[in-house]
């Protein structure tokens, strides 16, 4: 009987296991930021479709392709090594990049990667966590861009005024000398 009851226990424990990975799996799937999971050697596992709808990859074309079939020319190799060693070290790597979506555009994403290790603590994959920003850019960078035309309009005004206070002078001294005459 006391035999039953640990295998009761157990049972529920499995049940209890299973419930929680089908919450997490379901978790990640019904995400908003696209999701992929690689391998070491950077071999596409997994896409959730926030990633397939984002990127327009479906998972039939994407999986088992490499990382690297999203990179854009928007980064040199040396900031792909870089990241690449951080996370093979085992940290973090939180940054802006920029991908490749299957119809040839490019998006900008706030991109975390980490490393999923196994048991025994040796890295097995890696996990992309990407939040498009790409509109948030857009929008910043036009925002500049009618800041520096703003400084450009208010220097202009300034140069007009002060040019204005020279022609005053150059045109009031004749008409002053004149009316003396």
């Amino acid at each position: 009987e006391e035999r039953i009851k640990e295998l009761e226990k157990e049972i529920a424990k499995q049940k209890e296991a299973e419930q929680e990975s089908t919450r997490l799996a379901t978790a990640v799937d019904q995400a908003a930021e696209g999701v992929n999971i690689s391998d070491r050697d950077g071999t596409i596992r997994y896409i959730n479709p926030a990633f397939e709808r984002l990127s327009g990859f479906t998972k039939k074309d994407i999986f088992g392709q490499n990382i690297n079939i999203l990179k854009s020319d928007n980064h040199d190799e040396a900031f792909y090594n870089k990241m690449w060693d951080i996370i093979s070290s085992g940290e973090v790597w939180t940054g802006r990049i920029t991908n490749r979506m299957k119809d040839g555009n490019h998006l900008e994403f706030e991109t975390t990667v980490s490393p999923i290790r196994d048991r025994s603590g040796a890295i097995v994959d890696f996990v992309f966590v990407k939040r498009d920003v790409t509109h948030e850019v857009q929008l910043q960078n036009r925002l500049q861009q009618a800041q520096r035309m703003e400084a450009i309009g208010t220097l202009a005004g300034g140069i007009a005024h002060d040019f204005n206070n020279i022609l005053t002078s150059i045109i009031g001294f004749p008409e002053l000398a004149m009316f003396k005459l």
